[in-house]
């Protein structure tokens, strides 16, 4: 038996092919998802990357569309979006290969669990998403083109999985097709590589259809997997060719928030207690150890200190919350910091 989620009809035969079944009986449900509306904001020009994650910021902003799943094409990418976010005070969190298993444990958890430490906003590459099934999930935004239009239907059909009103956006800039073109030629000198070189033109020329084309969205869609029509009227919004695009600002003109990491600097670092000062001063005699004669501020700065001092996480996940620690510093030095926290934890008030 094989079973898919996403697969079109040339695939389902393909698939019957290979395991050389003989006369199979086949399944096939319908694919439509009439409670997610589907919005395509294609940006490109000067500004376009400030406008993306401002469209993003002003999306989020809303409680409504929250909890919620941002995918974006490479780690970099992942962990400079979660801090942009929590910088206008979301609680987000990256999620990518680059972490550690246990770290990646912690802060899928968090996002599935909905208790007090939970998070509101999950960033992350596609390596988020196997085996996540969040029912509540009120939207999922693609700030990357992905690389075929099976991979963005799959990762948008998390959203709304409760059956309610849910929305998927891609937010797609023109220069994210270049990044398509270059990992697909990547694989044209390689004759092992020659179907999959010719099957990634053809999802390259599909992805640049449903972005740029003015057909119904759902239409464009149902028609990719082989239905023919909608089996029923969309729940609310259809999506961004039928529907005006009413609920975001105009791309064009958006306001850009200056970003956190720019702003990052000129932030004072927080007021210190005793205690806190002393857990500080450790922080800053450790790192000194820990820069193996390179200058300090390439482990961390003063204000990262403070804020740990002052914040004092007890896992990775809050630890990654803080500005200016990122995947590497966690990777590195997270369990050497945390056992000073430890070390230097303040004693009860007393009664």
């Amino acid at each position: 038996m094989a079973c898919t989620a996403t697969a079109t009809v040339p695939v389902a035969v393909e698939i019957a092919q290979r395991f050389q079944m003989r006369e199979p009986l086949r399944v096939r449900a319908g694919f439509d998802r009439p409670n997610i509306s589907f919005d395509v904001i294609a940006l490109e020009g000067t500004g376009s990357k400030a406008r993306r994650q401002a469209l993003l910021e002003t999306g989020l902003a809303d409680p409504a569309n929250r909890p919620a799943i941002v995918y974006c094409g490479t780690r970099k990418d992942t962990d400079e979006v979660a801090e942009e976010l929590r910088g206008t005070g979301l609680r987000a969190l990256a999620y990518h290969a680059g972490y550690e298993g246990a770290q990646r444990a912690l802060v899928q958890r968090r996002f599935m669990s909905g208790g007090e430490d939970a998070v509101d906003v999950i960033v992350a590459t596609n390596a988020f998403g196997m085996g996540v099934d969040k029912a509540d999930v009120r939207s999922v935004w693609h700030m990357a083109i992905p690389t075929s239009v099976e991979a963005y239907y799959q990762e948008a059909g998390r959203a709304g999985r409760d059956g309610l009103p849910a929305k998927a956006v891609m937010l797609a800039m023109k220069s994210d097709l270049g990044r398509l073109v270059r990992f697909n030629e990547q694989r044209a000198n390689d004759p092992e590589l020659a179907i999959a070189h010719e099957r990634g033109w053809r999802a390259y020329r599909a992805i640049k259809e449903f972005i740029y084309g003015t057909r119904c969205r759902r239409e464009a869609l149902l028609a990719h997997f082989g239905d023919r029509r909608a089996e029923t009227p969309p729940l609310e919004r259809c999506c961004d060719i039928c529907d005006m695009l009413e609920w975001l600002p105009d791309p064009e003109t958006i306001a850009v928030r200056r970003p956190a990491r720019s702003s990052s600097s000129s932030t004072p670092p927080p007021e210190l207690s005793g205690g806190d000062e002393a857990l500080f001063e450790a922080l800053k005699a450790w790192r000194l150890q820990a820069a193996q004669g390179k200058p300090a501020y390439t482990v961390a700065n003063n204000k990262t200190l403070a804020t740990i001092a002052s914040r004092r996480p007890t896992a990775r996940a809050q630890l990654i919350e803080i500005s200016g620690v990122g995947p590497a510093f966690v990777n590195k030095f997270a369990d050497d910091v945390l056992a000073l926290i430890e070390e230097h934890q303040q004693p009860p008030l007393a009664a």
